[in-house]
């Protein structure tokens, strides 16, 4: 079927609930703020919270690249990732913000 060893999926599996709970506390921040909490801790900013996920993220990223699942080029010094910024989003040009280095869309 898909060719993976249970470790190689179950890697991809905590790598994608990861990044669902970055794009969680995205979305709150989005919402609410950087400086918002949740009523029930008070004491934890959302600031805090997708520093934590982030940092979530990284580690199963690190530990995909120590397993050889992939190159890990993302950790280059200065690597910017495959976004560049362009503009602040409220810039008045209407254009996106962020342009994916994808050169076939170009």
């Amino acid at each position: 079927m898909n060719k993976l060893t249970d470790a190689e999926a179950e890697r991809l599996a905590m790598l994608a609930e990861e990044a669902a709970e970055v794009v969680q506390i995205v979305g709150k921040i989005l919402r609410h703020g950087y400086d918002s909490y949740h009523p029930l801790q008070p004491d934890v900013l959302n600031r805090e919270l997708l520093d934590d996920e982030l940092r979530d993220l990284l580690t199963v990223a690190k530990r995909m690249v120590g397993k050889g699942d992939v190159e890990g080029n993302f950790f280059a010094r200065g690597s910017q990732c495959g976004v560049e910024a362009k503009a602040p989003l409220h810039a008045p040009s209407g254009g996106s913000p962020y342009r994916r280095r994808r050169p076939w869309l170009t």
